[in-house]
């Protein structure tokens, strides 16, 4: 019995995010998009593309970015902010830490030339997301890290379809032209299943575009497959600037790993690149 409350309730909630599209999250708008940057994380979506951001804007195209999570999972970064040992943290200090990189994310992407409006929270869980594309019977299930089963942002549940049909809608919705979005070589897990969910999604609303892939977490060499055409972006002096700025901004990460967040603020950016059938 339990499971069939579940499954309606499902139901229930994709038909009518199906109706109501813009109710997918408090921060979507009918706006259309350009662009459209898909990131796993807060800061991810700054990391990859900032100076692709930036060029893209002195160009007069629009950009949308979807955060898929609020990247609350990061325990030493929640004992950092909440001033606790790993040990003793609790649902709310993940909670907290969430809040605090959605903060990040707005101010690091104002920098940048973006506002609040160009910016969709999804509030799907951190470093949970295999659980999530695994949830196939459309039971949701609770975050261990927030005690959460719902997203905080849409109130849809933590489960395959409602999360597909997010990304999907959030495309439908922006109408890009051009996608970006993790690469298969990237080596986190929520990256990895991040990158299916979208492709997922594009096979579902059978997109036709262009694609752009980034790599935040790969130490192997060389980053993208060796038959992929690559795109390189070289950010000049200001653009530079800007992105260390930016980078600046997210506190909760560089006070725990410094050194890998500064290392994006270099001169390049590279993307490998597709066409969508």
């Amino acid at each position: 019995m339990l499971y069939d409350t579940r499954y309606l309730w499902l139901s229930v909630a994709l038909f009518f995010a199906s109706i109501f599209p813009l109710f997918l999250s408090s921060q979507a708008t009918s706006q259309r998009a350009d662009i459209l940057i898909i990131a796993p994380h807060p800061d991810d979506a700054v990391l990859c593309c900032a100076g692709f951001i930036q060029q893209a804007i002195t160009k007069g195209q629009s950009i949308h970015i979807l955060e898929l999570t609020h990247g609350e999972a990061y325990t030493d970064a929640a004992a950092y902010l909440s001033k606790k040992p790993a040990t003793s943290l609790t649902t709310d200090d993940y909670l907290r830490l969430g809040n605090a990189r959605k903060k990040e994310e707005y101010r690091a992407t104002h920098i940048l030339g973006l506002s609040r409006h160009n910016i969709t929270f999804l509030g799907y869980p951190d470093g949970l997301l295999e659980e999530v594309y695994n949830t196939h019977d459309g039971s949701p299930f609770s975050s261990r890290y927030t005690g959460l089963s719902a997203s905080p942002e849409t109130g849809m549940p933590y489960a395959n379809a409602a999360m597909t049909n997010d990304i999907a809608t959030t495309i439908t919705r922006t109408k890009p032209t051009l996608i970006v979005v993790p690469d298969t070589g990237d080596t986190a897990l929520d990256h990895i299943i991040a990158r299916k969910f979208v492709d997922d999604a594009m096979e579902h609303i059978a997109y036709q575009g262009q694609l752009l892939t980034y790599v935040i977490h790969n130490d192997a060499a060389p980053l993208f497959a060796n038959d992929t055409p690559l795109m390189r972006i070289h950010l000049n002096k200001l653009e530079k600037r800007k992105k260390l700025k930016a980078i600046t901004t997210y506190r909760t990460q560089h006070a725990i790993e410094p050194e890998y967040v500064f290392s994006f603020a270099n001169n390049e950016e590279i993307f490998a690149q597709f066409t969508q059938p």
